[in-house]
């Protein structure tokens, strides 16, 4: 139980730091805004015939809640990409924050998918063979993304709080 107070520590001191300035307040507030607004208008828009009052009537009520959920990591996970970024620019963090938000932001599209042929359409430059296996595997990759969007925001909070040696920001004192 320790371990995971000292976690919640961490990510609460970082969240502290970084929501403390109103733009990272506001970059929150759009990142879910547009997180949850892609995850529910794309496929409106990309299957022909497809009305956002017939998505919402067929879909069920767990991809509510994690929209919800994903949207949220986005929502978290952004602004604390970009305080780093801003502390301190560096391609190969620049490169790690970017891909844990992708891997995010691509769980809440699988998210919103509330049918086979959705996340078919979402996945038409894959293939045939790759759509399939994204189609029956469709838990696992919502897994996926939840695990390593906490990872990520975990990682970002050790960074921003000087607690990990070889990914400091220079202009953030520790304690």
């Amino acid at each position: 139980m320790a371990a995971f107070a000292g976690i919640f520590s961490e990510v609460g001191a970082a969240f502290a730091t970084v929501f403390s300035h109103r733009n990272y307040r506001l970059l929150a507030v759009a990142a879910f805004v547009f997180s949850a607004a892609t995850a529910w208008l794309l496929p409106v828009f990309t299957i022909p015939g497809n009305t956002l009052e017939f998505w919402v009537s067929i879909a069920p009520w767990w991809s509510y809640a994690l929209l919800f959920i994903f949207s949220s990591l986005m929502a978290l996970l952004v602004p604390m990409q970009a305080f780093i970024l801003k502390e301190r620019l560096s391609a190969g963090r620049a490169g790690k924050g970017a891909a844990m938000i992708s891997a995010s932001f691509v769980s809440t599209l699988y998210s919103s998918a509330a049918c086979a042929g959705c996340i078919a359409t979402l996945g038409t430059f894959m293939g045939a063979g790759a759509t399939l296996f994204l189609v029956n595997n469709r838990s696992e990759f919502i897994a996926l993304g939840a695990v390593l969007s906490a990872v990520s925001i975990l990682t970002s909070a050790k960074t921003i709080n000087s607690n990990c040696s070889s990914c400091r920001v220079a202009g953030v004192k520790n304690g």
